[in-house]
Order: C-alpha cells, then structure tokens, then sequence
C-alpha cells in the first residue's frame, strides 16, 4: 500500500432527522451578511507534480489523458505538456475510467460513483440506492456492451469489512444488487457471459453471466490477497492475475494457474496491465518490499521475463502506468510525489510532464510582515515558497532529510526563521 494518504467522498442520507437541523443552521449562516472581502477570493494554484493516484488514456488520441490526485482531477489534451482543471472536488483520490465505446463518457469511483458525459466539463453523481455507509470501491465497465456497469461495494459493520456487486445497464441511470460477491471482477472482452470473480473463498468464473459459479483457483496459493483477472484480448483464455506477492498465468481459461513472476522483487502488485497491440508486452506496478518504492515492470514475452524499468529519478515511486489503445508506445505513469512521467518509446526514457497539474498542499503559513510571502509544505516534494503572493512557487529543501512535510510554522518574532517537521 502506498503511504500516500487518500480522501474519500462520503454519502449525505436526507432521511436522518439531523439533516433538517443542518439545513437550518446553514439557512442562518446565509442570512448573515458577509465580512468585507470574504467574496473576494482569487485562484493561486500552487507547486505542481505531487501525488498522482489514477490516470487514463484517450482509447482514441494518446495526448489526451487524465489524471487524478488529492487535489482533485486535470485533463491534457497535448500529451501533459500542460494540464487543466478539471474540478477541485471531484476525482480527490478516485480512480477514473474512459468508456472504451464513448471516449467523452468518464466515471470516478471513490467512495461514490460520479460521470461524465462531456470529457469532464460537467459532472453527475450517480444514485447507486445503496446504504449511506457502503462505499464505491471500483467499477468494472462490461466492454462489450459499455452501458453495462459492475460496481463493486464495501460494506463495514462493526470492525468487519464485507463486498458486495451492484450492476447497471443503462450507464448507471438504474441499479440491481446481485446475489453473488466478490472483491474483484474481470470479464472476458470477446464473450461477456464470461465472469472471473475474486472472493473471500478464492477465484471463482461464470459462463452465464454469474448466474451460477465454479471454483477457478488450481494452482493458486491458498490464501492471500487476490487482484482483478485480466484477460488477454487477442487471446481471450490465456489470463493474468496477481496473488500475494507474485502474478500467476493461466494458459486454458483459468483450467490452471502457474507462477509467472520471474524477475520480479518481492512486492506488493498492482494489476497488470496488457499492451492491446502486442499482448505479449505488459506492465506491473510493485511496492518494492525492499525499498517500499513503486517500480514498473515489463515483460515482452507473456511473463515469461520481467525487467524493471528505469524512470531517471532514484527516488521516484511509481504508483499507476497507463497507456492508450491508439498509440502504446505512450505511457504515462502516476507518482507518489513526483507528479505525471510520461514515456513515447515503450517505457526507455521518461520526462515529467507536470506543468499545471497542481499538487496537494497540507501545509500552509504566511509572512505576518509581508503579505505576498507565503510557504506550504507538501508531503513527498517538501517545501516551496512564494514571494509574489502565489503567482510564482520555488522549492525550498537543501538540508532537508526528507520531502514528507507534516507541518509547518513560521516565527512570529523573526518571519526569516522557518520550521518544518518531517514524517
């Protein structure tokens, strides 16, 4: 897991007597009027880069792509050379996905479900009828008929966590909750009658579109943590899936499994991620056990081999790779503090690409002698300052041992006197 932490939408219920007594209050507070120049607010933006959780690549055009962090989610159109804003709210930790069949159609699962059917411009929450405390934990998009949508929930009662599925097939205007669970779901492009399920009991697949399930774990370890199925698209029975600390292979539909990892440091693993026009080329992200980075592997025979990939920054932790269906010789790749990199030749060389993607800022302290010096820290790029009242940012951490800033204060008897502390 990263250390990065993560924010998660919470949901409103309207039927709880509180909410009429809020409602009030807030009623009272509009009623007053405001301090002088409490409208007068004017955007700063901030340092760029930072923590990138989720990114998705245009199926149609690889310089469009989106991207994810706590501060919210920004788009590119010009292949990250600069990025926009798309909303400061939505997106803050979510994971984002592009309809396969309608690049313009987006949805963000974090907590809720939210879409888009204008690239992003505007945003819908979608009404999952679900309780107030479960929460969206991923989406799954059927992609052979994309108005077809799984949503995995998590339900907690007391200390114990539970899964459930809910499905939609009008792009989430309506919601059924099935009688099956499971963690993680993946379907089989060619045939979507074809369900591969990841459960408390181990790996299960269904032929009728989870009307009924079979055990699909041979050759899997019997315990630890099971990630989502991914098929091979040109070859629909030849299947990936993390398990543990190893990715596993099935050559037969999932008749049996074998390890397929080798190369590959002890890590915790993302879900791998195929090449769609060569699928014997794939990507892994790893939290190094070791060294508790994320680093991206690679393997260009099927898994056979896996090599691990230099991004050019010693200390860069990578956290998503993501690559477009029109041009995979692009990638991008989200970071822990080092914002978007972006590579045009398979993952050799890399550039950041950051400019307008606006990081996470925790801390904040300004000058009580001069109003247009300010300071913030944020955790994984350290600390920058301003002099000119937010327009302009300058890194500020020669002597710094570490780049996580938790906080920060400013001296009110000398301003030049600055402290940090550090996680």
């Amino acid at each position: 897991m990263s250390t990065q932490s993560r924010n998660v939408a919470t949901k409103v219920c309207t039927s709880v007597p509180w909410f009429s007594l809020v409602v009030a209050i807030l009623c009272l507070f509009c009623a007053i009027p405001p301090a002088a120049g409490a409208n007068d607010w004017t955007l700063r933006g901030g340092p760029d880069g930072g923590f990138v959780g989720s990114i998705a690549v245009d199926p149609t055009d690889p310089n469009t792509a989106y991207a994810t962090n706590s501060a919210g989610i920004s788009k590119t159109t010009n292949g990250g050379t600069s990025w926009t804003s798309l909303n400061a709210y939505w997106g803050a930790g979510a994971t984002i996905l592009i309809d396969p069949a309608n690049h313009n159609t987006l949805y963000l699962a974090s907590g809720l479900l939210i879409k888009s059917t204008d690239g992003g411009t505007h945003w819908t929450v979608l009404d999952t009828k679900t309780s107030c405390q479960d929460f969206v934990t991923a989406l799954v998009i059927d992609p052979k008929s994309t108005s077809t949508l799984y949503v995995i929930m998590i339900t907690i009662s007391g200390t114990t966590l539970d899964y459930y599925v809910i499905k939609s097939t009008d792009g989430g205007g309506n919601w059924t909750r099935l009688t099956w669970k499971a963690s993680a779901l993946g379907i089989d492009p060619t045939n979507d009658s074809i369900l591969y399920a990841s459960t408390s009991s181990g790996l299960q697949k269904s032929t009728n579109g989870g009307s009924t399930w079979s055990p699909a774990g041979t050759g899997l370890p019997p315990t630890g943590k099971l990630g989502t199925v991914v098929v091979d698209p040109k070859s629909p029975s030849t299947l990936y899936l993390t398990a543990g600390d190893a990715i596993y292979k099935s050559p037969n539909s999932a008749g049996q499994w074998a390890i397929s990892s080798t190369g590959i440091n002890p890590a915790s693993l993302k879900d791998p991620v195929i090449d769609p026009a060569n699928s014997g080329t794939l990507y892994d992200v790893a939290i190094d056990q070791a060294s508790t980075l994320g680093v991206i592997y690679k393997t260009t025979n099927g898994a056979g081999q896996w090599n691990q990939l230099n991004l050019g920054i010693p200390t860069v932790s990578a956290e998503v790779v993501a690559l477009g269906a029109s041009n995979t010789a692009t990638l991008y790749t989200g970071t822990l503090s080092h914002g978007v990199l972006k590579s045009i030749d398979s993952g050799t060389d890399w550039t950041a690409k950051n400019n307008g993607l606006k990081a996470y800022e925790t801390q904040m302290v300004l000058d009580p002698t001069n109003k247009n010096n300010i300071y913030v820290g944020i955790s994984g790029l350290g600390v920058f300052q301003s002099t000119d009242g937010g327009n302009n940012w300058v890194s500020r951490n020669s002597g710094l041992p570490s780049l996580q800033v938790a906080g920060l204060a400013i001296s009110p008897v000398n301003p030049q006197v600055l402290y940090v502390s550090l996680n």
